[in-house]
């Protein structure tokens, strides 16, 4: 990507069920790494409290904006 280009984050947890079904599940973009990484426990809540059959397996940042 080009000069200019700003970089935003967006949460992403992993969720699976004891048999196997996994989702993903994304928050809304942020505009610093911390901003993310303070949310991931409320979208932890937020799995735990609307999938109770679900468990979360892992959670993480994800920067768009930024060459690959």
């Amino acid at each position: 990507m080009g000069k200019g280009v700003e970089v935003m984050f967006t949460a992403i947890l992993l969720a699976c069920s004891l048999d196997g079904q996994c989702i993903g599940v994304a928050g809304p973009a942020t505009k610093t790494l911390d901003e993310c990484m303070s949310g991931i426990p409320f979208g932890w809540l937020m799995i735990e409290e609307n999938y109770p059959n679900m468990i979360v397996q892992d959670a993480k940042c994800v920067a768009w904006g930024e060459p690959t």
